[in-house]
C-alpha cells in the first residue's frame, strides 16, 4: 500500500436541499479517493448540513470498508465554539485547532480555519450554490493552490471554480 497521504477537505453552504443526492456524490468521492490505496485523512469543519453530510458518510464508507487507512479530523475555528451536537458525536479521530486561528476574533478564524484547511488540502470536495459567503471565499482561496483539486459536489451547474479530475 501507498505511504503517502492524501488529504481531502469538504467546504460547502450550511443548507442543502437535496441530502441524498449530494451525499452519493460525496460517497463516490471517498470511494475513489480510497482506490487509490493511500491513507486518507479528511477534513471536516462541522459547521452545517453539506459537513454533516460529509462526516456521515466517511463514517459510514470506513466502518464498511476496515481495510482502507481512513481517518477524520474535526477542525475547530476558535477554542470555544461548540459544534452541533449531531456533527460532534461521529466518530472523529482527532480534533483540531490550527495555532493560525487562536488568537483571532469568531468571525476572522472561522475564515483562518477555512484557508488553513484549503491549503491542507490534495482535494476539496464542495458545494456551492450562490457566490458569496465563507464557502465560496474559502474555494476561491483553495483555486490558487496549484496542488489543489478543487471538486464540485452538487450546487451551481452553470458556473465551475476549478479543475476536478479523478485521484
Amino acid at each position: 500500500m501507498p505511504t503517502e497521504e492524501i488529504v481531502c477537505s469538504f467546504m460547502g453552504h450550511r443548507v442543502v436541499p437535496q441530502e441524498e443526492a449530494i451525499a452519493r456524490q460525496v460517497r463516490d468521492w471517498i470511494a475513489l479517493l480510497a482506490k487509490t490505496e493511500r491513507p486518507l485523512r479528511f477534513l471536516n469543519g462541522g459547521m452545517g448540513n453539506f459537513d454533516r453530510i460529509c462526516a456521515d458518510e466517511v463514517a459510514k464508507y470506513r466502518q464498511d470498508h476496515p481495510q482502507f487507512s481512513i481517518q477524520q479530523w474535526l477542525v475547530l475555528p476558535f477554542r470555544n465554539y461548540k459544534p452541533s451536537p449531531n456533527l460532534f458525536l461521529k466518530p472523529y479521530d482527532k480534533v483540531i485547532l490550527p495555532a493560525s486561528v487562536e488568537s483571532l476574533q469568531a468571525h476572522y478564524a472561522i475564515q483562518a480555519r477555512n484557508r488553513w484547511m484549503m491549503e491542507q488540502a490534495d482535494y476539496v470536495l464542495a458545494y456551492w450554490v450562490r457566490n458569496r459567503g465563507g464557502a465560496y471565499q474559502a474555494l476561491r482561496y483553495a483555486l490558487g493552490n496549484p496542488k489543489t483539486v478543487v471538486v464540485q459536489i452538487g450546487g451551481m451547474e452553470e458556473e465551475h471554480l476549478g479543475r476536478s479530475e479523478n485521484p
